[in-house]
């Protein structure tokens, strides 16, 4: 079983191309349920309306769904709420960039700094214009803001729009992956990586260095720190591992 929030679970299980189901918790403690079939929404069941609407039903239970969405891949089809199958990468992306805030890209582009920015998990073709097709081509390496703008196929703006909405459904991530940072190969194993994290994790503990001096300590700390944030992050995005 995988969770997370709708709009991010979503996304990763729909560019994946998955099979199997959501269950989604509505305001009122009902439960509504989305099937997906390789990739395509094929029933949505649970709150009135989505059979005869079925993006509409969609987008409505992106704004009011609570808590975590969770999904069980490869399950049977229950039967009900059937739709027309569609593919909803764009009524996702068309919900995420609604609830962006105006300065989006911005801040995005304040944060990223002169840091390489990483696609870990690339949009369904069927939600990009033909400029994001070629800056998502742009991504396969890590890139920084200024060769994503240099590269001239898209406006800096829109390179801003384009990865703010990437960056609200937590398909980038900043600077070296936490497999470089620990000295690892980008195919590593999950359980790999936590035996390596757990590892520098306990040689920067600073009870094995009580001989360091307090800027020697505070590196440590200030990598410890940057290690646990990048391993919570891994954690927190199970598609994208």
């Amino acid at each position: 079983m995988t969770a997370g929030r709708l709009d991010r679970l979503l996304y990763a299980l729909v560019a994946r191309s998955a099979t199997g189901a959501i269950a989604v918790e509505l305001p009122d403690a009902r439960k509504a349920r989305i099937e997906l079939l390789r990739g395509f929404v094929h029933a949505l069941a649970g709150f009135h309306g989505a059979e005869a609407r079925p993006e509409e039903g969609l987008r409505w239970l992106l704004k009011s769904a609570r808590g975590e969405a969770r999904f069980v891949a490869g399950v049977a089809g229950e039967g009900r709420g059937r739709v027309t199958p569609f593919h909803p990468a764009g009524v996702v992306r068309n919900h995420v960039e609604a609830e962006l805030g105006p300065g989006a890209g911005l801040s995005l582009r304040g944060r990223a700094g002169g840091e390489r920015i990483r696609l870990v998990l690339a949009p369904h073709p069927s939600c990009l214009g033909p400029d994001e097709k070629r800056l998502c081509a742009l991504l396969a390496a890590p890139r920084t803001m200024a060769e994503l703008d240099g590269a001239g196929v898209a406006t800096p703006l829109r390179v801003e729009r384009f990865l703010a909405f990437l960056d609200g459904v937590g398909a980038l991530a900043l600077g070296p992956s936490l497999r470089a940072r620990l000295g690892l190969h980008e195919g590593a194993a999950l359980e790999e990586v936590r035996r390596a994290y757990k590892r520098q994790a306990r040689d920067l503990h600073p009870d094995l260095h009580p001989h360091a001096s307090a800027v020697e300590r505070r590196a440590m700390e200030a990598r410890l720190a940057e290690l646990t944030a990048a391993w919570r992050a891994l954690l927190d995005a199970p598609m994208a591992r």
